[in-house]
């Protein structure tokens, strides 16, 4: 939809039938000399300096640059914006220089809310059934902003699987907003089967996730359907980024924690493609995030989705050993019950360990040191 409307507003404005910015009845402007929204980055990002050059000199010169054309090139723009290039903005008289600090200026106040839903009733009898949404998961965002291509691209309403259709490319947002990575992922989760196919990880930039950005819902469910992926390449760059984040301290792994499990309940994804994928995560990167995914995971499949189970529990025993418990996980609510139901075997002694090493925390002092990632193959 967006290439379209960039494509008509290019051929429009090179033949010179976009009508006058402030009166249609005016003679139609010249078309600009340059495009604002190109990148300068292969990612799509654009540099906040560029764009700044580039309004100065449209300013200096006398032309604007077109409307589309100018909410491309917000888009575009990194997250974090130097304070010094938002003064220099301020300086700036022309429209487009107004809405380029008018942008900075809001900070985070544009950002979506966030809203989780289901397509259908959790699986009856599983963990916080009666409170939660089932089937695939999807995330509406809603936000203010009252401009044209944000206010399409940044709100993503219920409908939006039945709105995209079966041939819409919902990765767009990787070139057209490359920073956003929560409006990216809820994006994304209107197409699920493509995450669980591998598209849309074959299409990620190298440098996804990008670092600085807490890891919230949107971003955390789309983790959850990459772990439990049939694809490896999809697999693989899940563990990478569930490193990342939790080396830079911006994994929420309670909140991963209760998307795996919760989808894992509801039968949505390969329980034990996750539970393997976070054995491995364990072994790479020694943090408090990741022993948190696996313990907000655990009470949600503990009872009926066993298989594979005892290498994630050996790798939840492992952590709270090294790490302690963790801020507000006081038990494990199911655990107990399934080291007295089971009889002899691996998932036995693997819960039974968790459980001693839980209680074995409750007066110890957690180790704050947590170890760095490294690069691995699936397998």
């Amino acid at each position: 939809m967006v290439v379209l409307l960039r494509m008509a507003e290019i051929a429009l404005g090179l033949a010179g039938d976009l009508p006058a910015r402030n009166n249609p009845r005016q003679q139609k402007p010249p078309p600009p000399p340059v495009l604002v929204a190109t990148p300068t980055e292969i990612s799509g990002i654009l540099a906040p300096e560029i764009l700044l050059d580039r309004l100065t000199r449209a300013e200096l010169e006398g032309w604007h640059p077109w409307t589309l054309d100018l909410e491309q090139a917000l888009l575009r723009l990194p997250k974090r914006i130097p304070q010094s290039i938002h003064r220099l903005a301020l300086q700036l008289q022309s429209d487009a220089g107004r809405r380029f600090a008018d942008w900075m200026s809001r900070g985070k106040s544009w950002e979506p809310q966030q809203r989780l839903y289901g397509t259908k009733a959790p699986v009856p009898g599983t963990y916080q059934a009666e409170s939660r949404p089932g089937g695939a998961r999807y995330v509406e965002l809603t936000t203010p902003d009252e401009h044209g291509l944000s206010r399409s691209l940044f709100n993503v309403p219920t409908n939006a699987s039945a709105l995209t259709g079966r041939d819409t490319d919902t990765t767009a947002g990787l070139h057209l907003f490359p920073d956003h990575q929560e409006v990216i992922a809820a994006w994304a989760l209107t197409a699920p089967n493509r995450i669980l196919d591998g598209t849309f990880a074959a299409l990620l930039p190298r440098d996804w996730p990008r670092r600085g950005q807490r890891c919230k819902l949107a971003s955390s469910i789309l983790l959850a359907y990459m772990l439990g992926s049939g694809d490896a390449l999809t697999r693989q760059v899940a563990r990478d980024a569930i490193c990342v984040l939790a080396a830079s301290n911006d994994l929420n792994g309670g909140l991963l924690g209760q998307q795996c499990g919760a989808l894992i309940a509801d039968k949505q994804i390969v329980a034990r493609n996750v539970y393997a994928q976070l054995a491995k995560v364990s072994q790479r990167s020694v943090d408090g995030s990741v022993r948190d995914t696996i313990m907000h995971m655990l009470p949600y499949v503990l009872g009926n989705s066993l298989a594979g189970l005892a290498e994630v529990l050996e790798a939840g025993a492992d952590l709270v050993m090294k790490l302690g418990r963790g801020p507000g996980l006081s038990e494990v609510p199911g655990l107990q019950n399934l080291t007295l139901e089971l009889g002899t075997g691996k998932t036995t002694a693997q819960a039974r360990r968790l459980l001693a090493a839980l209680e074995t925390a409750r007066n110890c002092t957690p180790n704050p040191a947590a170890e760095g990632c490294s690069q691995d193959d699936d397998t």
